[in-house]
């Protein structure tokens, strides 16, 4: 698929899901696109075109819009969740690649732990304070972290921050374990509010 700054941000999502499939997300900023000419939304002085086919990888394709003309783009899996970025687009109709997504919390007795997606990272605080990655309340936060921040350029540079520092934060908590209560009551009383 060949990609230029003259080409609609509508013509762009309709010409990549008829050939791969799964939708591309486009933003201009924090926000997601009008449906503008690609150019107006292009870092001064982009121009030329980009090339991919099925072969490339997600994160190749997002790395090349945001290289060559300055534009913000997520590949979605079939689902309309974000695909892996270490997938192929060709791989994203096989659903045999990926792990199955989670459509539904887990119930609150925690008796059928989520099976993270495979574009899901660990939420290092999270686990740290309630000891286990499949936790409901960290998968949970997997799912905000998926279906709404990573939905905009800023929660996107929030998430990366967060894998910066996250680590350490957890270590750090894990280490005063005098924490875990409060930063627990903090993530159950967003959570009760996000839901």
């Amino acid at each position: 698929m060949k990609v230029d700054l003259r080409r609609k941000v509508s013509a762009l999502q309709a010409d990549f899901k008829a050939e791969f499939g799964v939708g591309l997300r486009v933003y201009k900023g924090a926000k997601f696109a009008p449906d503008i000419a690609l150019k107006l939304i292009a870092k001064e002085g982009a121009g030329g075109e980009i090339t991919f086919g099925g072969n490339t990888k997600v994160k190749s394709v997002e790395k090349a819009f945001q290289d060559s003309f300055g534009i913000t783009v997520q590949v979605e899996d079939m689902e309309g969740g974000l695909a892996d970025n270490e997938v192929t687009l060709a791989s994203l109709l096989r659903p045999a690649t990926k792990a199955p997504k989670q459509n539904k919390a887990p119930s609150s007795s925690g008796n059928s732990p989520a099976n993270p997606s495979s574009k899901s990272g660990p939420c290092f605080v999270a686990t740290a304070v309630y000891g286990d990655f499949n936790d409901p309340q960290v998968c949970k936060l997997r799912r905000y972290r998926d279906e709404t921040l990573a939905a905009s350029w800023l929660g996107l540079r929030f998430i990366e921050l967060y894998y910066r520092f996250g680590p350490y934060l957890a270590k750090f908590v894990e280490r005063v374990p005098v924490l875990k209560r409060p930063v627990r009551m903090l993530i159950d009383n967003f959570l009760e509010r996000y839901e």
